[in-house]
């Protein structure tokens, strides 16, 4: 009869947790989240200690193309160069549980090389990553050409080590696969899914995000003051609920929707604090007897005056939360009403969330015309997309590069402008993680996001064994823009110098926007090289179009289209969303009926007599507090001041931070107000300012403090079909006509040898069309050769556009067909056909129209006759099939 608790804060490595609690049930561990069948290394960045110098393609990056050839000939392995402990990396952008990794072995020679390699998985790249402990196995043998799995049993890590020890060594891969959960899925399973609760709790009080009611009111003390975010309990502060003198009187919380509750806080007042003695804290999903009748999680029998107690719920399931005193006549006041506890959510809706979930999206809060330009950070939920960024993550590894041609010679092999995203700074250049121009005029470099965002910081790694000097005076450009290959785009930085292989980081105090980070070196007769570009920022609050037909270099042959297409998305992306919805609001003292709540009521009103502006009273250090609930980033704050009065808010200042210290008033500035006209609005700008709270105080004087509203207008991101909402009229936008292809892997049936012939060229995003410039595929001459692309999920295809090689032979393409489909049965070419191309002029791109068809890999192959296949660019307009 004895209860136990069981402490297992990793459950997805605890295996007497898991038997406690049963593990995912089979309905679970047949969905693609807990039964992982994807190989998660499609996603990721390869890099290697060292690239053999060879007239064959040895990319690291060959090793997670998708591509088991084990022939070293057909450009689909790795290859260092002999050398003492050689290791190869995969980053897979964020941390999994990792259950197994496949490693495919060279056919064609030296199948011995692999003996002895161990694979590393963890979190650090310290001793580029090989310092990891955990060793998910060792390799003895694997035959020539075979793939053996090795069971890594839920390892977690985010970095894929393959290092051989101990010996001078060529270290050759042909493929490696990754196969995992990822860690935030199974951290939120853990909490939603389990009998018995062994993860902690949420620490986030879930009520701030309620709405709040009660059986009666007495005076101005709403229900709305126990879940304000202040445990003030002095009834003169105004911040407790009260009802009337009644019997069975209750207060009532709506979460919105089900929960699970760990457990429940209540602050008691100081005044009467007897009154409280004998509630029922209840909880449940119905509203009988005004949800009086749910589930019983505990009674109070006392709480001293003003202190706060907590009350343990298990996990109880409920939607809303009730304190009611029964039996007795009474008032009931509650000074504080905090909630903890997790979203009990279903299989299917978690796995659709998950599918279609966003952590970060554009808000904008207006409060007395108060906007708070922010962007949602990570911690808005558990679950993070591919394309969540927070500024400590390195933006460009999940990017496409490219450059303006490259370099021809001895080392035009190790010199890709990939090199530079790979995650390895090494500046080396004969070690192959460094790109490389050829001589010309203003060589430019350009890593596409995939997105806009707001960049805080680039490092930019110079060479390290020559020619330090070449760097000198390169110029950095961001923005949306493809005119004139992204060097039209704002200039943001001058590179003065930087010293031989040392790592430059810029760090940017303005606003800098955009997709685009290109490298131009201005003048004559210049070479670019860069080591390594990484990228910080975060997702841009104001949403730009992905479709690059839409840039000024890659009109639409209807030019009507473009201009519909513009206008459409115009009338999707609104300003901003308003985030006090969701926010609430507390002051530091009450002025009659002027309460905070007035500042984010949907009314701009800022004459006193439309009762509504908040006002405190006349004290030393007013102040008034929104709370987001969660951190943001804060751009620019917009007030408007009330037209009575409006010299008392001069020298206000507004703070923006995490932390509760004096109310709040000790988190950074972002502005002093000087002055604002009477019922005038005036913009404070806070640059991308992390916090959760938005103070306004009046500090060093007694005063008044008034403000006057919070709108709500603008974009939300729905968390269930990924659309974004204008709240303004409530519309729903979505847009298919992204590139989705940028976010692939690229393999062919064989690379001619030569180092400008790489399947990646033909989704890097540069439609430059001669083979020289190092920008398009090439295949051997062989019978029915093809290229594909593995779009990593399957999508609704609208549209494939193919830009054919300029320089030379136009016709080789003539005849090739596109299919698309989920199959992989002939490398792809079994899946259905969207279009045969017949012929493409020189240089030039056609669009073929694929009407909706559905699919993961799109192959182009040219069939019945010995040929060769260059594309010089793919590109694949859809929307995802979920």
């Amino acid at each position: 009869a004895g209860t136990a608790v069981f402490i297992c804060t990793l459950i997805y490595k605890s295996i007497l947790c898991d038997q406690f609690i049963g593990f995912p049930s089979k309905a679970w561990h047949d969905t693609e989240f807990f039964n992982p069948q994807n190989n998660v290394a499609l996603h990721g960045k390869a890099t290697q200690s060292h690239r053999l110098k060879s007239e064959f393609s040895m990319d690291a990056n060959n090793a997670i193309d998708g591509n088991r050839n084990s022939d070293l000939t057909r450009g689909s392995c790795t290859h260092t160069g002999s050398q003492a402990h050689p290791w190869w990396r995969v980053d897979l952008l964020e941390s999994y549980i990792i259950t197994s990794i496949s490693v495919t072995n060279r056919g064609d020679c030296c199948s011995e090389n692999i003996n002895g390699a161990g694979i590393h998985i963890g979190n650090s790249l310290q001793d580029d990553g090989r310092s990891n402990p955990d060793r998910c196995a060792v390799i003895s043998t694997i035959a020539p050409g075979f793939t053996q799995n090795f069971q890594c049993n839920g390892m977690d890590g985010r970095y894929i080590n393959i290092v051989i020890p101990a010996r001078v060594e060529y270290l050759v891969l042909c493929e490696v696969e990754v196969y995992a959960s990822r860690l935030e899925i199974l951290k939120m399973y853990s909490i939603t899914r389990a009998m018995y609760f062994c993860t902690p709790h949420s620490r986030e009080n879930l009520a701030i995000y309620g709405k709040a009611t009660q059986s009666t009111l007495y005076s101005v003390y709403v229900a709305y003051n126990a879940i304000d975010g202040n445990r003030a309990a002095n009834i003169a502060k105004h911040s407790c609920s009260i009802t009337a003198n009644e019997f069975n009187p209750w207060w009532r919380l709506d979460l919105g929707k089900t929960h699970k509750v760990f457990s429940i806080k209540i602050t008691n007042r100081i005044e009467d604090y007897t009154r409280i003695n004998g509630a029922e804290i209840r909880i449940g999903d119905s509203l009988d007897n005004n949800g009086n009748n749910n589930e019983r999680c505990a009674v109070i029998s006392t709480i001293s005056p003003g202190f706060t107690e907590t009350f343990l719920c298990n996990g109880m399931d409920g939607r809303y939360i009730n304190v009611v005193v029964p039996g007795r006549t009474v008032h009931l006041h509650l000074c504080e009403v905090e909630v903890y506890g997790s979203s009990h959510i279903s299989p299917d809706i978690m796995k659709y969330s998950l599918i279609n979930s966003s952590s970060s999206f554009s808000l904008s809060i207006i409060f007395t015309e108060f906007f708070v330009w922010s962007l949602n950070q990570n911690n808005e939920t558990p679950f993070s997309s591919a394309c969540v960024a927070s500024p400590d993550e390195n933006l460009a590894l999940r990017g496409k590069a490219t450059q303006s041609n490259r370099l021809k010679g001895e080392w035009d092999s190790f010199v890709d402008a990939s090199n530079a995203i790979d995650g390895n700074r090494n500046p080396d250049l004969t070690q192959g993680s460094c790109t490389h121009t050829g001589k010309q005029s203003f060589p430019w470099w350009r890593v596409d996001l995939l997105e806009s965002y707001i960049l805080t910081s680039i490092s930019v790694t110079n060479r390290g064994d020559c020619c330090s000097e070449n760097i000198n005076g390169a110029e950095i450009h961001v923005g949306n823009s493809l005119q004139d290959h992204g060097t039209s785009n704002p200039m943001v930085a001058v590179i003065s110098r930087i010293p031989l292989g040392r790592t430059l980081k810029i760090t940017f105090s303005g606003h800098v926007e955009g997709r685009y980070v290109t490298v131009l070196q201005p003048g004559l007769n210049q070479v670019l090289t860069l080591c390594e570009v990484e990228v910080y920022g975060y997702h841009a609050p104001t949403v730009k179009t992905n479709n690059p037909l839409i840039h000024k270099d890659r009109a639409l042959q209807d030019q009507g289209k473009a201009e519909s297409l513009q206008s459409d998305i115009l009338k999707c992306y609104f300003a901003g969303e308003n985030v006090a919805f969701y926010g609430k609001a507390t002051q530091s003292s009450l002025y009659e009926t002027a309460i905070a709540y007035n500042a984010i009521d949907g009314n701009r009103a800022g004459l006193w007599e439309k009762a509504s502006c908040t006002l405190t009273k006349y004290e030393f250090n007013p102040w008034w507090r929104l709370d987001l609930g969660r951190t943001h980033k804060v751009f620019s704050i917009n007030i408007s001041n009330r037209v009575e009065y409006h010299n008392r808010i001069n020298g206000a200042e507004i703070r923006v931070g995490d932390s509760l210290d004096n109310n709040g008033n000790n988190n950074p500035r972002c502005a002093v107000i000087s002055t604002i006209g009477p019922g005038f609005t005036e913009t404070f700008q806070c640059n991308g300012m992390d916090g959760r709270y938005i103070n306004v105080v009046i500090p060093g004087r007694t005063e008044h403090l008034s403000l006057s509203e919070v709108e709500d207008t603008g974009i939300a991101y729905n968390a269930i079909d990924g659309s974004r909402t204008g709240h303004s009229n409530r519309i729903s936008c979505t847009h298919t006509s992204e590139n989705v292809a940028l976010h692939g892997k690229a393999t062919q049936s064989h690379r001619i040898e030569h180092p400008f012939s790489s399947a990646y060229n033909a989704i890097d995003g540069n439609r430059q069309a001669t083979y020289a410039a190092g920008s398009c595929t090439h295949t051997i001459g062989m019978t029915n050769p093809w290229w594909s692309v593995d779009l990593l999920d399957s999508y609704i295809v609208t549209s494939i556009s193919v830009t054919n090689r300029g320089d030379c032979c136009p016709e080789r393409l003539n005849g090739a067909e596109i299919h698309i489909g989920n199959s992989l049965l002939y490398n792809g070419a079994a899946n259905p056909v969207c279009a045969v191309i017949s012929t493409i002029a020189p240089g030039s791109t056609e669009t073929y129209q694929c009407n909706g068809m559905d699919g993961r890999y799109i192959n182009v192959f040219i069939p019945g006759r010995n040929e060769y296949l260059t594309l010089c660019e793919v590109e694949v307009y859809a929307s995802q099939l979920d």
